[in-house]
């Protein structure tokens, strides 16, 4: 092309000898027959390596696993699944929605029920009932626990109708696995409660259940109704001590994958509040049954109150704080033991030491000196018959200020009451006494079961629950 130059290159091949730059290393001049020793050849350079050094970095959560003691062969609770709603929590009155009491309602063998109404600080109305199974109550039940609903549906604003909403009282002749008789249903729902069980508060049911004597004369049962450890005691036990320790979270069920029980499901969620926490390190547990306590333990004390005449036999009322062994227990009108939890039971744990708590400021009944392994003789009057004095001790007065508070009570009053509102007219709590034929909720759930198909336990949701329960045998 015009005006470009090309320019024409050539290569060549040209192979150059190398250059080994050995050392000059001259000749020795003598030991010629000694050989040299040869020199390595050796270059510098430089590397690098990656040096391990420690560095922080976030790890991600690991889910730990809960490992559940439950027996293989049986669950605590097995439900319908209609009564799991889509949360994971039960619909209300969930009990009625099991096999037992499927079964119990669909024979009628809930004979009477004893319901209280009221309404709530709000304006709901509200319901608590007990129902009798396989027996019809005397009238000293009927009113000893006439008087434990009016307080019941006093407390905690009545919130307690929302936490339990079915308490059962069965015949003592049914409690056990011993007898071998399945028509003997009594507490346990599938899973029957051995007969030193008296009472059961079923957290995820809402279901209180206890068993009493029925073959007992009128004088008996009212000593029953008021002793320790008896019915009423009970009943206050799981309804006023568990159902307003009750923290009102949500419980929620969660299906367990690979368990033996087919359909296994655990509760999640603590409904505890334990609001007896606060004096866990302060009151101190009493000292087994038969056994001897430390010789440098403290002695117990009580703060009582006595009454002595004057010189005109006018009656002074005298207060002090005593120790076990003095004299002046015996003839107390009543004492409160100072400084530990009030039951052998109740060290339990938090919650059943509220419970007992509850118990005792509740239903007015004294628990036994020998609870605390302190002996207090009994005085007799110039007649020989048995002295009236105090024949036990009331919880510590912290204790019952702790409870007092949380349902509303009045203050320093023992057994618990309630303020009436001056401004209302009608009664606050209406009592019925009747058949569960003419209570509205049981004639719903008595004409659903007997229309309902029996299902198999493979069939129904098992729960993997606990109960928290009132045993005669102290733990």
């Amino acid at each position: 092309m015009p005006g470009k130059v090309i320019d024409k290159v050539t290569t060549t091949k040209e192979k150059i000898p190398g250059v080994d730059h050995v050392p000059h290393i001259p000749k020795p001049g003598f030991f010629w027959f000694i050989p040299m020793i040869p020199f390595r050849r050796r270059e510098r350079y430089v590397t690098q390596k990656q040096v391990k050094q420690w560095q922080f970095t976030p790890s991600k959560e690991i889910m730990k696993p809960r490992f559940f003691r439950e027996e293989v062969d049986q669950a605590w609770v097995r439900i319908r699944p209609e009564a799991v709603q889509e949360d994971g929590t039960l619909v209300q009155n969930s009990w009625a929605f099991t096999r037992k009491y499927e079964h119990l309602l669909r024979d009628g063998r809930i004979t009477d029920v004893l319901r209280a109404d009221f309404d709530s600080p709000e304006g709901e109305d509200k319901q608590l009932r007990i129902m009798f199974v396989d027996h019809a109550p005397a009238k000293e039940t009927v009113a000893m626990f006439t008087e434990l609903l009016e307080k019941f549906a006093a407390m905690d604003g009545g919130k307690i109708a929302d936490r339990v909403s079915g308490i059962f009282v069965y015949p003592s002749e049914n409690a056990g696995t011993e007898h071998d008789e399945p028509k003997r249903i009594a507490m346990g729902v599938d899973k029957q409660s051995e007969s030193n069980v008296l009472g059961t508060y079923t957290y995820i049911l809402d279901l209180v259940e206890l068993h009493m004597p029925t073959d007992v004369d009128p004088k008996e049962l009212e000593e029953l109704l008021s002793s320790f450890d008896g019915p009423a005691w009970t009943l206050a036990h799981e309804v006023a001590g568990h159902g307003t320790d009750d923290s009102d979270e949500p419980l929620r069920l969660r299906r367990i994958a690979g368990h033996p029980i087919p359909n296994a499901h655990v509760i999640e969620g603590d409904p505890r509040a334990q609001k007896m926490k606060p004096l866990e390190k302060v009151l101190s547990r009493l000292p087994r049954h038969g056994k001897k306590r430390e010789k440098d333990a403290p002695p117990i004390e009580f703060d009582i109150e006595y009454q002595v005449p004057d010189k005109n036999g006018q009656l002074v009322t005298m207060q002090a704080r005593v120790e076990e062994g003095d004299p002046r227990l015996s003839h107390a009108s009543h004492a409160t033991i100072v400084g530990y939890i009030p039951t052998q039971y109740g060290g339990t744990n938090n919650p059943e030491h509220y419970a007992e708590t509850a118990a005792a400021t509740t239903t007015g009944i004294a628990v036994p000196y020998h609870e605390a392994t302190v002996s207090v003789p009994l005085l007799k009057t110039d007649e020989g018959e048995q002295a009236v004095f105090a024949d036990g001790y009331r919880p510590d007065a912290r204790g019952q200020q702790v409870f007092t508070k949380s349902v509303g009570a009045e203050q320093g009053i023992f057994p618990v009451s309630f303020k009436a509102d001056p401004s209302r007219e009608e009664p606050p709590v209406t009592i019925s006494h009747m058949r569960p034929e003419y209570d509205a909720l049981l004639r719903q759930e008595m004409i659903r079961t007997r229309g309902l198909r029996t299902l198999t336990p493979a069939q129904m949701v098992a729960i993997l629950a606990r109960v928290t329960q009132r045993n005669s045998k102290k733990a």
